[in-house]
């Protein structure tokens, strides 16, 4: 600039220069030092000073050098300076200026003026005077309150107005971390005033403030109203009210809040070091407002939180959550945990260096009633543990925690467990350990009682250890791996001891299967990881012991199953050893099939009889016995469990009791949708060909048949368990069919051959017969009708019937008419002297619990014409004691009866006559041959009857008891012409010995004096 001295005059021009990056301009400056009152004038002009550049003595930055006031100062002023050597220095008048781009505490604020005071020997720079009341009454602190300065104090007073400022911005400009999903725009309305003397005094500021946020979004929550008021005074800001209302949906009754609705108070020391104390309300808070911090808290979707905060920390942590103290009693509403609703969680929450913990929780969910505490890390993991307690535990549910597709069974039951659980929200990850106890457990239609396991889980896999119960009647222990995640693989050792089978099987199939005894052994299971298309590949390995388990009766020995599955394929085989063979099914259900299973049974080497005793056959049956094998292939439709199977069955080496019966019978095995089929049954059975066909209705067994034929079949071996001490011979044909159901049924027709019993021989004979059994009652009746055979040339007509059950019952009747004694006497091989004549008659029989002749009863009536004594057995031996003229003519007139019971055949009447002799047999034959018989012979001319025996005959009743005293006056009377006999020893080897007459029998005299008429005929 330019300067002027003139005799202590000083006068300066046009200067300029360069401070706090704007400029000063003295216009102009007079310095008259011309007296010892001396004085200056100057007259300045600035124009964009930065305040922040300020010298620190101007007391405008902190400790820190950071500026709370900001902007561009522009102004004028017009000073004057005056010395009085008495008083001093003197100044006088005034400036203004204006802080433009004006910004307070990093907020845009409005233009701040300025005035330039005199101030005694100097000027002071100050606000213009602030207007009365801005400021509210300084609030009640626990602490000693500062003086508050009057409106006549000097402050920098401005406002500062924000309008739509994004809420993002906000925190990056505080220096704050910005939360994912916060989003929205503020509006601040703030009034403050710094002091100008002492503005580095945060005790001495004052102001007041409203925020208010609009279209906010907390975590991806709307906000529909969000707004705070707060004081500044003393050195404390409160906040005297903060409301958020988060989808609100009713309106807060007097002293409570609304749904939806936070509020919260509090006071702020602002120095550094200094507490932070706020409490807080919320009602059905959305629980997604805390995902920022807990990330897997933003699916809850529904859920909400009501709870009552206090909580503290310090100014200067203020934005770290770690660094508060809080204590909070809470509820949560609808909470999920994947597929589990929790209605309502309760709780205390203290958090304390960084540490929330939450005691005397209480909730409920699907799966129980839970008790618990828990602990939550406030670091960048979140890690947790959490204690819990369930009771009433519903297992039915229990697929909502893990998923309908890890379950191979429905479970249902009520338990109780412990756990521990431990992980981190972020990222999420989780495992739990514990121990789960039932009383009782269904697994599908399975029940397993006083159950106990130890597990521990996590997001890969599922482990059980000493786990274990009681199932069907038995125990059941198991260690097992069940993996969760697809890359994780597993596994399950199922033992099982003392299991009641036919339970088992009952409660599997829901059907009554003929299958009794226990079961123990080892179960298998393997699992492999997911491949590419979400499948595992599972095997089965089953290892069953005999612990007196059956099958339809039959003890089976061990069983062993290989079960594998496989992309949708399974695949697998049972082996099992019974009765001395081998069992084998084979199974293959491919992706592929359209829903087929194919497979093959395979039986070796069964013995039948073993079967039939265990299915506790009757006592014939059990005496079958065969050698078994089948060979069938099969196919099962699994949507309609549909089977279709088409193979052999072949029997080897049929007997019975030890007798031969066929090599082997063989048979083509069909079956079909509703039935088997038994077709082509073909075999040599006694030397003779069997052909037939066997149907099983399998949906109406009433409907079941069968029928076949045998050809030339060897009676001899047909019939020899049942007949070999009568040495049958011959050959037999038959047609027969009949049906299969609760009752076997059989008719047909037989055709024997050349019927030999003991080598005689009995001729042809021809029979329909029907048989009938139930073996549920064990009853059954075998009928042979119109029999008819020749015999000795004659015929033999007749019928008989064998019952059984409850015991058994045989009745028959058998005709025969004009055999050929001498035919008879060759057929059973009796040659010592040739018979003649022929014989008629019928014999009637019947028998109960019949398991000898013993048991038979018959009765025996025929007659003999034109018969030679030599060629009758018995009375043969009886000739050489009778007069030579009186056998050797034929008897014209013959006649027996006779009768058998209990093994002994009791002959009541074996007469022959002719014109010279008259012979009556009675007594007994035992069942072995011994005989005890005595004969009656009366000999001489029999033509002319005398006068006295006819009187006498006529006294005798033609039925009943005869007198004793007519039984003693006919003996004597006929004692003359009397012979009589004893015959003893063997059928073979009679004894005959004559011996003498005491009393003719009743039989006798009937038959003597019935022969003899009174015309001596």
């Amino acid at each position: 600039g330019k300067v002027e001295i003139d005799n202590g005059l000083v006068k300066i021009r046009e200067v300029q220069g360069m401070a706090a990056k704007g400029i000063i301009e003295l216009t102009k400056a007079e310095l008259d030092f011309r007296t010892d009152n001396y004085q200056m004038d100057y007259d300045l002009k600035i124009r964009d000073m930065r305040i922040q550049d300020m010298p620190d003595a101007w007391g405008l930055r902190d400790k820190k050098g950071n500026s709370f006031v900001q902007g561009v100062v522009a102004g004028w002023a017009k000073l004057k300076f005056l010395h009085d050597p008495v008083k001093g220095m003197q100044t006088s008048g005034s400036g203004l200026g204006l802080i433009e781009q004006a910004k307070l505490l990093g907020f845009s604020a409005k233009p701040i003026p300025l005035e330039l005071k005199s101030d005694g020997a100097g000027f002071k720079l100050a606000p213009l005077p602030a207007k009365p009341g801005l400021l509210p009454a300084a609030p009640k602190t626990e602490k000693p309150q500062t003086k508050i300065q009057g409106n006549n104090s000097l402050f920098f007073q401005t406002e500062v107005h924000l309008e739509d400022i994004p809420a993002r911005d906000l925190f990056a400009m505080m220096g704050a971390k910005v939360p994912d999903g916060i989003a929205g725009k503020l509006k601040l309305d703030l009034q403050v005033g710094l002091p100008v003397e002492n503005i580095r005094d945060p005790n001495a500021y004052l102001g007041q403030a409203r925020v208010e946020f609009k279209n906010i979004l907390l975590s991806g929550i709307p906000v529909s109203d969000f707004h705070a008021d707060a004081q500044m005074q003393n050195g404390e800001i409160v906040l005297s009210e903060l409301v958020a209302k988060l989808g609100a949906n009713g309106e807060s009754a007097k002293g409570k809040i609304a749904p939806g609705e936070i509020i919260a108070a509090g006071r702020i020391d602002i120095r550094e070091k200094g507490i932070v104390h706020l409490r807080s309300q919320a009602s059905s808070v959305p629980m997604g407002l805390f995902s920022p911090w807990m990330p897997e808290l933003g699916k809850q979707t529904s859920s909400t939180i009501s709870f009552g905060l206090d909580a503290k920390t310090t100014v200067a942590k203020a934005l770290d959550l770690s660094a508060w103290e809080a204590g909070s009693l809470f509820r949560v509403d609808k909470f999920f945990f994947k597929e589990l609703l929790f209605p309502t969680i309760e709780g205390r929450l203290n958090l304390f260096q960084s540490r929330l913990e939450a005691s005397d929780l209480v909730s409920s969910c699907q799966v129980g009633k839970l008790l618990g505490q828990a602990t939550l890390h406030l670091n960048q993991a979140m890690p947790f543990q959490c204690k819990l307690n369930v009771k009433s535990l519903d297992s039915s549910n229990a697929y909502l925690l893990f998923g309908k597709d890890k379950f191979f069974f429905d479970p249902n039951g009520l338990g109780e467990i412990e756990a521990i659980a431990s992980g981190t929200f972020s990222p999420f990850d989780w495992k739990s350990s514990g121990k789960l106890l039932f009383d009782k457990l269904t697994l599908g239609r399975f029940l397993l009682e006083k159950n106990h396991v130890e597990w521990r889980i996590d997001p890969n896999k599922l482990v059980f250890n000493d786990a274990g119960g009681n199932i069907m009647g038995g125990r059941w222990s198991a260690d097992a791996e069940i993996p969760l995640a697809s890359l994780s693989t597993g596994n399950i050792k199922f033992n099982i001891q003392d299991i009641d089978a036919g339970l088992l099987i009952r409660t599997a199939t829901e059907k009554e299967l003929p299958i009794k005894g226990k079961l123990g052994g080892v179960i298998q299971t393997n699992f492999s990881a997911q491949d590419k298309t979400g499948e595992r590949e599972v095997s089965f390995n089953v290892d069953l012991n005999s612990s007196g388990y059956e099958i339809l009766g039959i003890p089976l020995r061990q069983t062993k199953a290989l079960v594998n599955w496989k992309r949708g394929s399974l695949q697998g085989n049972v082996n099992t050893e019974f009765a001395e063979g081998h069992g084998k099914l084979d199974f293959n259900l491919s992706s592929g099939s359209k829903g087929k299973m194919i497979g093959n049974l395979n039986i070796n080497g069964i013995k039948m009889r073993q079967l039939l005793v265990a299915m506790d056959a009757n006592d014939q049956l059990r005496r079958l016995d065969a050698v078994c094998n089948v060979d069938l292939p099969y196919e099962v439709d699994i949507d309609s469990l549909q089977i279709s199977a088409n193979g052999k069955l072949v029997l080897n080496r049929v007997s019975h009791t030890n007798y031969l019966l066929s090599d082997q019978l063989q048979g083509n095995v069909v079956v079909e949708k509703n039935g088997i089929t038994i077709k082509d049954i073909a075999g040599n059975l006694a030397d003779g060909q069997l052909r037939g066909i066997a149907v099983l209705n399998l949906e109406n067994m009433e409907s079941s048949f069968y029928k076949g034929t045998l050809t030339h079949a060897e009676m001899g071996k047909l019939f020899a368990p049942w007949m070999a001490n009568l040495k049958p011979s011959g050959k037999l044909d038959t047609r027969f069919s009949g049906k299969l159901g609760r009752e076997i049924t059989a008719n047909g027709e037989a055709f024997a051959i050349g019927l030999k019993f003991h080598g005689a021989d009995f001729g042809d004979w021809r029979s329909p017969y029907d048989y009938s059994v139930a073996p549920s009652r064990g009853v059954g009746n075998f009928v042979m009708r119109d029999i008819s055979g020749s015999v000795a040339g004659g015929k033999v007509y007749g019928a008989t019937e064998y019952r059984w059950g409850v015991g058994n019952a045989l009745t028959g009747n058998l005709r025969f008419q004009s055999l050929e004694m001498k035919a008879l006497q060759a057929q059973f091989s009796d040659t010592r002297s040739p018979g003649s004549g022929t014989v008629q008659g019928k014999l009637v029989f019947a028998g109960r619990d019949v398991k000898s002749l013993d048991n038979i009863t018959a009765n025996l009536e025929g007659t003999l014409t034109h018969s030679r004594a030599q060629g009758i057995p018995i009375v043969r031996d009886l000739v050489p004691f009778l007069p030579v003229a009186a056998t050797g003519t034929f008897f014209d007139k013959g006649e027996l009866k006779a009768r058998m019971d209990r093994g002994i055949i009791r002959i009541q009447r074996l007469a022959l006559s002719n014109a010279l002799v008259m012979v009556l047999i009675e007594g007994n034959i035992s069942s072995q041959g011994q005989m005890d018989l005595e004969a009656t012979a009366r000999t001489g001319s029999l033509s002319v009857l005398p006068e006295g025996m006819r009187n006498l005959g006529l006294k005798m009743p033609a039925i009943g008891a005869v007198p004793l005293e007519v039984i003693s006056q006919a003996t004597g009377a006929l004692a003359a012409g009397i012979l009589h006999y004893k015959i003893t020893g063997n059928y073979k080897n009679p004894i005959v010995k004559s011996v003498p007459l005491t009393l003719l029998t009743e039989e006798s005299l009937r038959f003597f004096f019935g022969r003899l008429t009174p015309s001596g005929q």
